[in-house]
């Protein structure tokens, strides 16, 4: 297949998005920044993408960035190999790939933390059918993206952001792509530890004002599913 032109059906992901688990999505608390999650060992979004493996693990960390994935599975003493890709051409933190169609072997988890929305449409569904190439059986996928609930994440959002994914959409096109119905979901709303008094009444006004107006507080979305 030509690198970054996966085609796909819309109405067959439409039949798999009937799939998506019913209910509210649980919510999960982050202060936003990847290294302070790392560090803290009792990070309920970041330890879930670890919960599914008891012995060492091959890790996939697409969108690096400065590897605080790498810094949470040392600090949680998990036995892994880990395998970092960024774009990154000044390659600072010495990356092993710049480019996801170098990657060769197979992992047991793959995660790609706001990576999606920061691609055009064609290519990221190339990441995600490189990622289902090179992930093991029974290996797991996390995908954490904005939230497209949350209308501030469009009315503060950058140029860098080209693609969203609603996250029953990015259910489907998984599912489409071969993925499994196993899934875990979080909503991750963050509440950095920094601030003021005042910002933190604002912020609870806000919570309350997008709970009466029907839309939801949470800053991103997280996908866990299994191959």
């Amino acid at each position: 297949m030509e690198k970054g032109h996966l085609k796909i059906n819309y109405w067959e992901i439409q039949k798999f998005k009937k799939d998506f688990p019913k209910g509210k999505i649980p919510l999960s608390i982050s202060s936003g920044n990847p290294y302070i999650e790392a560090n803290n060992l009792n990070s309920d979004g970041l330890n879930l993408y670890f919960s599914k493996f008891n012995g060492p693990i091959r890790v996939l960390d697409i969108g690096a960035g400065e590897k605080a994935i790498k810094k949470a599975l040392e600090l949680r003493n998990i036995e892994s190999e880990y395998v970092s890709m960024d774009v990154d051409v000044n390659n600072e933190f010495k990356y092993d790939y710049n480019d996801i169609d170098d990657i060769n072997g197979l992992f047991d988890l793959i995660i790609m933390q706001g990576v999606l929305e920061a691609l055009p449409l064609e290519k990221g569904l190339h990441y995600l059918e490189k990622s289902r190439d090179i992930l093991k059986d029974s290996g797991y996928l996390v995908i954490s993206i904005s939230n497209t609930k949350n209308p501030n994440e469009f009315l503060n959002s950058d140029f860098a952001k080209v693609q969203h994914y609603p996250i029953v959409d990015l259910y489907g096109i998984l599912r489409y792509l071969g993925f499994s119905e196993e899934v875990i979901l979080r909503r991750i709303y963050t509440w950095p530890k920094e601030l003021s008094f005042k910002r933190k009444i604002l912020n609870i006004i806000k919570i309350i004002l997008y709970k009466l107006m029907g839309f939801d507080f949470a800053n991103d979305v997280l996908i866990m599913i299994k191959k």
